[in-house]
């Protein structure tokens, strides 16, 4: 039993060393060099297929309350449609007052039902979702520190720094849901009149709000690897976010957006292929919704990573970050006050 335990032991041990010299080896070369969009993928696929199973078990505690939340939209949109189907039918419940009276009794009592379980849902959605992307972010930024991280490690730090991150998210939100009143307001006045020019102004506004939108949006992609490596407040992770992105926007859009697009591309197919089998019953039924979401188990972690990627490789290409001003920023509590935690890289090229 003892040379069983003490075998068993050097293969782990030897299974950590292989994992932990792997994930040297896994960039090919130094991280901590400016790579090519296409490196940039390159590199978030191998930090993927190095941890995938890191990865897969903090976005299986994602998808839980995901897939219940989007299995509770889809019923719900397929009984809304069945409704209406049944209305316009006057064959089944016939054209008088008492039966439009009591489907929208029926209608206001679903309605109920829906927002409070629907609120239910996306609060622990949001409470698990957020932890997780910081968990997986700060696995990614173990791995670029030549690290071994763990599930559990990474879900706690996720959990520590998840007020920062919402508290980020709202003020952004806060503010843009602000002047969308305003703006929204404006354009309908413009829309409303009935001289060629104002609408033609109208038009224009909201364009260019929606072209504001996309650019604070792409600004912020990298908030969540901000605070998870740097350890700023919400307000400091924004202007973080805002300096870093200033000269790297095209950058940032053109890999969340490739992303996008394959994922979205492949979740089309699968609606496509739900409607061939078996019809919007198919579709808007509890297995369709999980059918449809099925892709995030893997696009969530590669969202996460590649934003992460881009994250050091801005700071690589500005800042010429190297891996001793990493591991201080990850794991040293404290920081002169006086210095912020990015002029680190300044002083280290002079050590």
């Amino acid at each position: 039993q003892f040379l069983i335990r003490s075998d068993s032991r050097n293969r782990t041990e030897q299974s950590r060393q292989n994992r932990k010299a792997t994930s040297f080896n896994m960039f090919s070369s130094d991280p901590f060099q400016r790579v090519t969009a296409g490196g940039t993928f390159n590199r978030t696929f191998s930090i993927f297929a190095e941890r995938y199973d890191l990865f897969l078990t903090i976005t299986s505690l994602i998808f839980v309350p995901l897939a219940s939340l989007m299995v509770t939209i889809q019923l719900f949109m397929g009984s809304s449609i069945h409704t209406m189907a049944s209305l316009s039918d006057g064959s089944n419940y016939g054209q008088s007052a008492y039966a439009s009276d009591a489907m929208d009794d029926k209608t206001t009592a679903n309605m109920t039902k829906f927002m409070i379980q629907f609120t239910l849902e996306y609060v622990a959605f949001m409470f698990i979702a957020i932890a997780g992307q910081a968990a997986m972010a700060y696995a990614t930024a173990e791995m670029y520190a030549a690290r071994e991280p763990s599930w559990s490690a990474c879900l706690k730090k996720g959990f520590t720094r998840w007020c920062d991150i919402f508290g980020a998210a709202f003020l952004v939100g806060f503010g843009m849901g602000v002047c969308n009143i305003f703006i929204q307001l404006i354009a309908v006045n413009l829309l409303a009149s009935k001289t060629s020019f104002l609408i033609f102004l109208g038009f224009l506004l909201l364009v260019a709000y929606y072209v504001v939108i996309v650019y604070v949006m792409v600004s912020l992609v990298i908030l969540t690897p901000v605070i998870m490596v740097e350890g700023t407040g919400p307000i400091k992770s924004i202007k973080r976010c805002w300096e870093l992105s200033w000269d790297n926007r095209c950058y940032i859009f053109c890999t969340a957006f490739c992303l996008s697009l394959v994922y979205y591309a492949f979740q089309l197919v699968l609606y496509l292929l739900l409607s061939a089998i078996g019809g919007t019953e198919a579709v808007f039924s509890w297995w369709g919704a999980l059918v449809l979401i099925s892709p995030s188990i893997i696009y969530l972690p590669l969202v996460v990573i590649a934003e992460t990627v881009v994250y050091f490789n801005i700071r690589v290409q500005h800042e010429g970050m190297n891996n001793s001003v990493l591991v201080r920023e990850l794991y040293e509590e404290t920081v002169n006050s006086k210095e912020t935690k990015y002029d680190l890289v300044e002083s280290q090229q002079f050590v």
